[in-house]
């Protein structure tokens, strides 16, 4: 007659681990003459301490079984012992557990990949990053990207597969103001989940728009070219010229970003401005670029304005003279080469017999010596110009109207600038004396 016991012996024949969560032990045990009713699992990851797992079987006579240890961590290594029992228990013995067998799971898909991050690399290009997942259930042979603009059509602009040395990838030639979600995914044998990460290319500062050069094309307006920034760092909006004669008192007009020439209007006969050409994108704030070299250009010139009139308390006559003081002669519109007086003489009614320039004298000398100081026509003296042409200050008849001009005859600057008189001095003057020139 068999004497029953406790089982004893217990020893695990094979572990096998064929999915990612469990293992397989073929166990083999004396049953200690009576049917084995249950096992008693114990189980450790190295570091940890021992986790109990019961599993029931059908009472049985068998010495050996296949049990499974499931709910466990992929590709993780653990440590195994097994203990069967009876209707008459456990063996509480040191010794009763089995040997320790060591066994790992396989490997499963591992978790998302850990702080993706993105960065705009100028001049065009973002640069993503990731560490790796805290889980990775397996060895990690490689990270799959796939990526797309934000509102084109289509799921994936490109799948690219990345190296596990690498964990950052760089794409190139991105749209401005534009969004992209990037998509990485860590591989085992089997792909784990997507980590996202949207990364918005932000605007920012242009470079400064190039090749700027300006031309005057009048005395009140020049023409101003340019070529477009090398790096417009997103979509341009609109040209900004800046103009002034100091940067203190400057000017703006907006041009379209389709263009890239304008005429600057309504500026100032002969008159230097410093011009810049600066260029502004769709960044939130209206990124604006540096303002490059000023360009200098000078307006051409213009007629010269009409002399103003001598003050008539200044005008007086006598029987072959006529006097006054002419004024300051204005050259803001251009170079002045000759200031003129001119005579014209008139029949009692008022019809033109002859007009000669009595005087002739260059601007420097006029300013310097002629100007505020009185002069008198009807003297007979003569004056000769830079082109050696003499003008002569034909003695005055009594008792005949003349009428007199200031005439100012612009040097030019390749434009064909006429002449500009004077208004007549005054008309108050018709009948000065019965023996008087009048005016």
């Amino acid at each position: 007659m068999s004497v029953e016991g406790f089982p004893q012996n217990c020893s695990i024949l094979m572990a096998e681990s064929y999915n990612s969560s469990s293992i397989t032990l073929s166990v083999a045990c004396f049953n200690g003459n009576s049917p084995i009713t249950e096992y008693r699992l114990r189980f450790k990851k190295r570091a940890d301490t021992w986790t109990q797992r019961t599993v029931k079987t059908n009472s049985t006579m068998a010495t050996s079984v296949e049990l499974v240890l499931s709910d466990l961590e992929a590709y993780t290594q653990y440590d195994v012992q097994v203990i069967a029992g009876n209707r008459h228990g456990y063996d509480s013995g040191r010794d009763a557990y089995s040997k320790v067998v060591t066994v790992r799971t396989a490997e499963g898909a591992p978790s998302k990949p850990q702080r993706t991050q993105f960065s705009f690399i100028p001049p065009k290009s973002l640069r993503v990053t990731w560490e790796e997942p805290v889980e990775a259930n397996g060895v990690i042979t490689h990270y799959n990207v796939r990526y797309r603009r934000l509102g084109e059509n289509g799921s994936v602009t490109e799948l690219l597969n990345i190296s596990v040395s690498q964990l950052v990838v760089m794409i190139h030639n991105v749209t401005y103001g534009s969004s992209y979600l990037f998509e990485i995914q860590a591989v085992t044998v089997k792909p784990g989940p997507f980590a996202n990460v949207t990364a918005l290319v932000e605007p920012f500062t242009p470079s400064t728009p190039r090749d700027v050069s300006v031309m005057p094309v009048s005395a009140t307006s020049v023409s101003v070219r340019w070529s477009e920034p090398i790096s417009p760092n997103g979509i341009i909006l609109y040209y900004t010229i800046w103009y002034g004669t100091t940067t203190s008192n400057r000017k703006t007009v907006r041009v379209s970003a389709a263009s890239t020439s304008h005429n600057v209007t309504e500026l100032s006969p002969y008159t230097t401005y410093n011009i810049t050409v600066t260029a502004t994108n769709n960044a939130k704030k209206g990124n604006q670029s540096e303002h490059g070299q000023a360009v200098s250009v000078r307006t051409l010139s213009s007629a010269p304005e009409a002399p103003s009139l001598p003050r008539e308390d200044s005008l007086l006559t006598s029987s072959s003279t006529v006097s006054f003081i002419p004024p300051a002669i204005s050259a803001a519109h251009g170079p002045v080469k000759y200031v003129d007086i001119v005579v014209s003489l008139r029949q009692k009614d008022g019809s033109l017999t002859g007009e000669y320039t009595a005087a002739r004298y260059s601007y420097g000398h006029y300013e310097d010596m002629i100007a505020g100081r009185r002069i008198s026509l009807g003297t007979g003296h003569s004056t000769t110009d830079a082109e050696g042409m003499s003008y002569t200050d034909m003695t005055l008849q009594p008792a005949t109207q003349y009428t007199i001009y200031m005439q100012v005859v612009p040097r030019g600057d390749g434009l064909a600038l006429r002449s500009v008189r004077s208004l007549p001095f005054s008309n108050t003057f018709q009948r000065c004396t019965s023996k008087s020139a009048t005016v």
